[in-house]
């Protein structure tokens, strides 16, 4: 029997499991394999084999996760070759 698909009210009211990543925490460890668990906007625990209870789950298999890391990549670095007045 197939599941209903998951809406984003069920990931806030139920949480978000990422499993079988690879996970880069940012603090100078090693990557290691493991599970992500969110609840509520928030990582709620980081663990090898998480089971789930009742959550959204995401196969993060071959991706690297990287909990609570924010990239502000952006394109504007572009302009200083052509904006005259971008002195660096």
């Amino acid at each position: 029997m197939a599941s209903a698909p998951h809406t984003t009210a069920d990931a806030a009211n139920n949480g978000v499991l990422i499993k079988g990543g690879t996970i880069v925490d940012g603090t100078g460890g090693p990557p290691r394999p493991g599970d992500v668990r969110v609840r509520d906007g928030l990582i709620a625990e980081m663990g090898a084999s998480l089971d789930a209870s009742g959550e959204r789950i995401i196969d993060a298999g071959g991706a690297y996760v990287t909990p609570g890391w924010i990239e502000s990549h952006t394109h504007y670095d572009g302009s200083m070759w052509w904006d005259p007045s971008c002195d660096p």
